[in-house]
């Protein structure tokens, strides 16, 4: 868990997927159960990974980690480069005397 993301503990969400886009006919799916606890078990995948696994979208993912307190998704690529430090800042020039 990312540092300043605190979990709420407990807390459960349900729920019930739509029908895909171009589904006329489509059967009734099973509500999805989340909980903290199943967030914490997909951190280390991708969101789309996670989101396939849920059988959820990642709007939908996205939206229960706001609630359970979580800012962002946590996981990050093992081979994403390090970003580079920003550059110093621009200081001013010193006045010319007269």
């Amino acid at each position: 868990q990312p540092a300043g993301q605190t979990l709420a503990a407990g807390e459960v969400h349900v729920v019930l997927p739509r029908r895909k886009a171009g589904e006329v006919d489509a059967p009734e799916r099973d509500a999805v159960v989340v909980t903290a606890e199943v967030l914490e078990s997909l951190f280390h995948h991708p969101l789309a990974v996670a989101s396939r696994k849920l059988g959820l979208s990642a709007t939908t993912i996205k939206k229960l980690c706001r609630r359970l307190g979580i800012r962002t998704w946590p996981y990050k690529s093992p081979f994403r480069a390090p970003r580079a430090p920003p550059p110093p800042p621009i200081s001013p020039l010193p006045a010319s005397p007269p």
